[in-house]
């Protein structure tokens, strides 16, 4: 199995970029890295391009969250996210729920959506 590297929570695509360069200088063989959200991997885009990477073929950049951006990068940035506006309302319906005495365990799954650009 894979070593999985983590860097410590950052905002902004200088911080996407930094905490890339980080991973790469201490291990050479990274082939993808995924980001916790999308500005933080179009900066880590950035990083890659700077040091010559070829992506997706040497490494493959993915963020988290459709952020209007991820298509006008060069590469696009390839992203999964999730419907947040479903997110967000089944979360108020459940707080409702929860207020007005429902009990229970209440499971609900959201399924992300994969938009596969140049990046990855």
């Amino acid at each position: 199995m894979a070593e999985t590297l983590h860097a410590e929570p950052l905002e902004g695509t200088g911080a996407g970029s930094a905490a890339l360069a980080g991973l790469l200088d201490r291990a050479t063989d990274i082939d993808a890295v995924f980001f916790s959200n999308s500005v933080l991997a179009i900066g880590g885009l950035y990083e890659a391009l700077r040091r010559g990477l070829d992506l997706p073929r040497e490494l493959a950049i993915v963020g988290f969250g459709h952020h209007e951006d991820a298509g006008n990068v060069g590469p696009g940035l390839t992203t999964v996210g999730i419907d947040t506006t479903r997110l967000g309302r089944t979360a108020g319906e459940l707080l409702l729920a929860r207020l007005g005495g429902e009990q229970g365990l209440v499971r609900h799954a959201m399924v992300p959506t994969l938009c596969p650009r140049g990046s990855g």
